[in-house]
């Protein structure tokens, strides 16, 4: 009778484990993919990353050994601060587009990736931003952004 209900007990508990990895299956997965959006930048077009949590922001664009115009990364910030950046472990050279309430406020163009080992230099806006847009050095200039533009979320077709 004993060894008949661990049988039981055997099979209740398979069929328990078997709903459990079911469900598990079943589960979405975290995406471990970096959100996109597409801004409208005075009258150019960006496709930029969004660094949405600490870990995004710290590592932003470090590493990557190119940045194709029109394409960038976008760091939002709540509420409205003045964020300090900086080059460390960049390969590349970045303008820094410094944007509040929806208005480009500053540019910091052609800010160079480090060199030496020395203390690297730090950047900041002159006043407080909710968002910065790093773009591939001189992508300002070459596209006309200009303090004063607009930045918005385009469209979606």
């Amino acid at each position: 009778m004993q060894l008949r209900s661990f049988g039981v007990v055997g099979v209740v508990f398979g069929m328990l484990l078997a709903f459990v990895w079911l469900v598990l299956r079943a589960r979405p997965q975290a995406s471990t993919e970096t959100p996109m959006i597409t801004l409208n930048v005075g009258s150019v077009i960006v496709q930029a990353e969004i660094a949405d949590t600490p870990a995004r922001k710290a590592r932003g664009l470090s590493g990557r050994a190119s940045l194709a115009d029109g394409s960038g990364m976008l760091f939002p910030f709540a509420p409205v601060q003045r964020p300090t950046f900086w080059m460390k472990d960049m390969l590349i050279p970045l303008d820094l587009v410094w944007i509040r309430g929806g208005k480009v406020t500053e540019i910091t163009s052609n800010v160079p990736p480090p060199s030496g080992s020395g203390a690297l230099p730090l950047y900041r806006p002159a006043a407080g931003v909710d968002a910065v847009l790093e773009v591939a050095a001189g992508f300002a200039e070459r596209a006309g952004v200009a303090v004063g533009d607009t930045v918005r979320q385009a469209p979606v077709p």
